[in-house]
């Protein structure tokens, strides 16, 4: 009697949580937005932005440095829950994957993620310092 008591609990226990198992979570859309990058080189305007965000595109830097770059709204892929409480997955943020190259008479200089992009120092102005030279 005891052992048909405590399986009849342990089937009650499991039966719910096998019903919640995994959940996926669709995050909203990120709006496109711009970024401000200024180019700090003795000669910036030697300099050449490329921007890969699913779409190539070049930018050739002006004389003062100064880039504005169009970043496209997107949506994060979705997350994945454990008992729709722990995460085990998935909400990947594309900006760890696309990326800025500055490059000089062809040459790569340096390749920086968005997210890279964004945590260097803003000027007054609101551009992010991105140093190249000395």
């Amino acid at each position: 009697m005891k052992a048909s008591k405590a399986l009849f609990f342990a089937i009650l226990l499991a039966v719910p949580s096998t019903g919640t198992g995994c959940a996926y979570r669709l995050y909203r859309m990120v709006p496109s937005s711009q970024e401000r990058i200024k180019i700090i080189a003795s000669a910036p305007q030697d300099y050449v932005i490329s921007v890969d965000t699913g779409k190539a595109e070049e930018l050739q830097v002006p004389t003062d440095g100064r880039v504005d770059i169009s970043i496209p709204s997107y949506r994060p892929t979705c997350g994945i829950y454990l008992f729709n409480e722990i995460k085990v997955g998935g909400g990947v943020d594309r900006s760890n994957n696309w990326y800025v190259s500055a490059s000089r008479a062809g040459n790569p200089v340096r390749r920086l993620s968005l997210r890279q992009i964004r945590k260097l120092p803003v000027d007054e102005s609101g551009y992010h310092l991105l140093q190249l030279s000395k």
